[in-house]
């Protein structure tokens, strides 16, 4: 159901891109009839939500909706369950994994990638950045923990190679692959000679695969490694384990400015950005601002970076500088349409239900409250599906609007005072 995911990245020949494709191009098709439960028959399944189920509210659920069973596509179906639903099984993730039938293709690609490196001991070091770094997803707060940046994979590559450890790097950026192979000599996916002939799919489960025979992975909060270690049943470690977020800023920005304008701009952005964020409530407010600029001097387009930075000032009530950053950042479109500005979807950004920049919003809050007109635009538009909430910020901003600034003339087409591109 996700094959439009991989439109995104197919006119980009530096990336690859995902992978999924229909399920009879990737399961054998007695599984198929056995266990699919696509179609009409998904209405007998419900999404798992919240936590310590019990027996008795798991048989009221499928009594009352008739259910088949359930699933749980963010976590794992034991973080639901309250602990009298958890027994040890005799079954691990690798027996699950093996007990999938995978039609000829995937299952070659998979015991391909079991026997390339067989009796030989090695790090799996995956990168993760694709949609994550490239797409929209950059400016969704949440997805910061999913990639390792630049800086900290050369890191983590000396670490190991220092100590007589082979490295193999995964990843989905072809330039950041050939770019690391050429200063440290490590093994890239992309290196094997069978690898290449292979396609998206059969190469995603390559790495999965190879990834679990590695001795550990290290990556971000990736699902892709999540898995490979599951079925592995191999220690996952983050740069978190080898690093504290002050070292991890310091070695960020001393490779940066040494080599910065060299990689993708869109690498550079998101390590700056990840500097700021990781350990971002022991920085000083100077620190973070060197950080969010320089994020946003290489991904203009980021409308996160301002958003994040004119929220910090006004933490530390320095509501004129969070109000130009904000003016500067509304003023970039004249687009007066909450749905059409392209600062409103990030800042509606949701996470399971919740706003992705919830931590920031007090401090907005804070200065709308001042009769800061930007601020409580970002408010309005917080609460443009609230009817109450909107109507409180549109009173506010029309008595602390500036005329014919873009605040001014916000307020003129929410109101209905006149028609600009198109009224809210």
């Amino acid at each position: 159901h996700a094959q439009h995911l991989q439109k995104g990245v197919e006119k980009n020949t530096k990336l690859i891109g995902h992978a999924i494709v229909n399920e009879t191009d990737f399961f054998d098709l007695s599984f198929i009839a056995n266990y699919s439960v696509t179609g009409t028959n998904l209405e007998k399944y419900r999404t798992v939500s919240g936590d310590n189920h019990t027996y008795e509210t798991i048989y009221k659920l499928e009594n009352d909706h008739n259910l088949n069973g359930w699933h749980s596509p963010r976590l794992e179906l034991k973080d639901h369950f309250s602990k009298e639903l958890l027994i040890d099984s005799i079954y691990s993730y690798k027996d699950a994994f093996s007990f999938i039938k995978f039609n000829e293709p995937i299952s070659k690609s998979i015991e391909l990638a079991k026997n390339i490196m067989k009796n030989q001991n090695f790090i799996a070091i995956h990168l993760r950045s694709g949609d994550v770094f490239y797409g929209e997803y950059r400016k969704f707060l949440h997805y910061t923990y999913k990639g390792i940046v630049l800086p900290l994979a050369k890191s983590l590559i000396k670490k190991h190679l220092s100590k007589g450890n082979k490295v193999i790097v995964f990843g989905q950026d072809k330039v950041v692959l050939s770019y690391l192979k050429k200063e440290y000599g490590i093994i890239t996916v992309g290196d094997f000679i069978e690898y290449k002939q292979l396609s998206d799919t059969q190469k995603a489960m390559f790495d999965i695969t190879l990834m679990s025979e590695a001795d550990h992975i290290i990556a971000g909060s990736s699902g892709f490694a999540k898995l490979a270690s599951w079925i592995g049943g191999k220690p996952l470690e983050s740069p978190t384990d080898y690093y504290s977020s002050k070292k991890q800023t310091s070695i960020i920005k001393k490779d940066l400015l040494k080599n910065g304008d060299h990689y993708p701009k869109l690498q550079t952005s998101f390590a700056y950005w990840y500097a700021f964020f990781y350990g971002r409530h022991n920085k000083s407010l100077g620190d973070c601002e060197y950080l969010l600029t320089q994020a946003y001097k290489y991904d203009s387009d980021n409308e996160l970076y301002p958003l994040i930075l004119a929220a910090l000032f006004f933490k530390f009530e320095r509501y004129e500088q969070g109000e130009e950053i904000l003016n500067n950042l509304f003023s970039l479109n004249d687009i007066f349409d909450i749905k059409n500005h392209p600062a409103c979807p990030v800042i509606c950004a949701r996470t399971m239900g919740k706003l992705n920049i919830s931590e920031f919003i007090p401090f907005i809050k804070k200065a709308s409250a001042q009769g800061k007109p930007y601020a409580t635009i970002v408010m309005l538009v917080t609460e443009y599906t609230n009817k109450m909430h909107k109507s409180d910020y549109l009173l506010r901003l029309g008595s602390c609007k500036e005329p014919g600034s873009w605040a001014g003339r916000f307020y003129q087409a929410c109101s209905g005072q006149v028609k600009l591109n198109s009224k809210i």
